[in-house]
């Protein structure tokens, strides 16, 4: 048994979803569409311009659309109309793959079950319209959260300690009585724990062993939250 805490905040992307997953999924459907999987200028460099023209962790270095309208670029395919078709494919795909995860997690009964016994959150860095699209397409997940909040919204991205104390204020809880939970020690824990919450790290979707301190918590899969005491 765990300390009690009386509030969570998830992180989003690889921390309830697997999102690398659905974002390889939505490339490849999006480059197959207009034939350039494995061909001319990749994705890869043109989100990698698309970041080095932008000042660092700013929120729309992160649009694929931005990713996608390069791409095209470099190319020699961008139109309006093209971009409109290739994004709608890409969003299509995203979303499809992300139902199919949620359903087979079973995600929403665990945080059903967790809803019942503490107000929850969700703070990530990226634009509002990719989580709210996010969101609306897991079933009933958007009434189990109290607070959304995007780096978009703020103007600033984790770990600026600013998007989880404006979470906080939302909740109207105390840092102390907080659990944050995500899966990256410095975005997502290391500010939790200078700010006062309680934290733990998900490995659930890690690729290899992630970093993190001496006397982290751990979990290997989110239903271990349910060990914790509200």
């Amino acid at each position: 048994m765990f300390m009690p805490c009386h509030a969570l905040v998830f992180d989003l992307d690889d921390t309830l979803i697997h999102s690398t997953r659905a974002y390889g999924v939505a490339n490849a459907a999006a480059l197959d569409v207009i034939g350039l999987r494995g061909k001319g200028m990749s994705l890869e460099s043109s989100r990698a311009e698309v970041k080095e023209r932008l000042p660092s962790l700013h929120v729309s270095a992160r649009n694929r659309w931005l990713y996608f309208k390069r791409l095209l670029e470099n190319n020699e395919l961008y139109s309006a109309k093209c971009l409109v078709q290739v994004m709608a494919v890409y969003e299509e795909a995203l979303l499809g793959n992300l139902k199919q995860q949620w359903r087979e997690l079973r995600r929403g009964e665990l945080l059903q079950k967790l809803a019942k016994r503490a107000p929850m959150a969700i703070i990530t860095n990226e634009n509002l319209r990719s989580q709210v699209l996010k969101l609306n397409a897991l079933d009933g997940v958007d009434a189990l959260f109290n607070v959304l909040v995007t780096s978009e919204e703020l103007g600033v991205e984790k770990p600026d300690p600013a998007l989880l104390r404006y979470a906080l204020a939302r909740l109207k809880v105390d840092a102390s009585d907080t659990l944050v939970v995500g899966d990256s020690f410095d975005h997502d824990i290391k500010p939790a724990l200078v700010a006062g919450c309680r934290a733990v790290l998900s490995t659930e979707f890690a690729p290899r062993p992630l970093a993190f301190s001496a006397g982290c918590q751990t979990v290997s899969s989110l239903e271990e939250i349910l060990n914790y005491d509200f």
